[in-house]
């Protein structure tokens, strides 16, 4: 019979009752690496045992290397159509969310500010996470799991500002959790508007 305590593996062998000489008995442990450890896995057995003329023990342990655990990383890459913005005109981002790394991640977190530039009009969103709009910040969120190689994409439109001239600046930032350990990433964005000109022609009479 055996028992475990913490990780502590004890095996009660007084039924076997004697060990004749030359022979011999095995115990087999199986598990799981661990999927989240870089470095050397040591292990150390103890036997002991005795008759009616003493008793005796021995200690045996080996080691092994764990080299490639589990990568848990995402990256966040945003774009917008039109390739030139006009103001007064819509505007289409587009953010894809992707897994960039070799272990699955969960947990959701994505949020984009608008700027005050923008005036938001609609979204989509993959299937299984809730989206939340509290101008100027849209938000999504789920624990829907995304695979390492696979990406999510969000789409925002809205229409840019008539009157604005300058920079308009946007950034997404998403951020979910993996088996070993959380991950984050940040895509950001920038156009120029130009407004029109609101130069009136005059002329005088004398």
């Amino acid at each position: 019979t055996y028992s475990i305590i913490g990780g502590t593996l004890s095996w009660d062998a007084t039924a076997v009752n004697l060990l004749a000489p030359g022979k011999s008995f095995t115990v087999t442990v199986t598990g799981l690496a661990g999927w989240c450890y870089l470095g050397l896995v040591s292990n150390t057995a103890w036997v002991f045992g005795g008759n009616a003329c003493g008793t005796d023990e021995r200690i045996a342990g080996n080691s092994y290397p764990l080299s490639t655990p589990l990568i848990e990383t995402l990256s966040v890459a945003k774009t917008f159509t039109p390739a030139v913005p006009v103001n007064g005109g819509p505007i289409t981002y587009r953010i894809v969310v992707a897994n960039t790394g070799t272990g699955t991640l969960n947990n959701f977190q994505v949020t984009d500010t608008l700027p005050d530039t923008v005036t938001f009009s609609g979204e989509s969103h993959p299937a299984g996470l809730a989206f939340l709009n509290a101008p100027p910040v849209l938000s999504w969120s789920g624990a829907v799991p995304l695979g390492p190689g696979r990406a999510y994409t969000f789409t925002v439109t809205g229409t840019s500002s008539v009157c604005f001239t300058g920079t308009v600046s946007n950034t997404a930032w998403a951020a979910a959790t993996g088996l070993c350990s959380p991950s984050e990433g940040a895509g950001t964005t920038a156009y120029g508007l130009t407004a029109p000109s609101q130069n009136i022609p005059a002329t005088a009479f004398l």
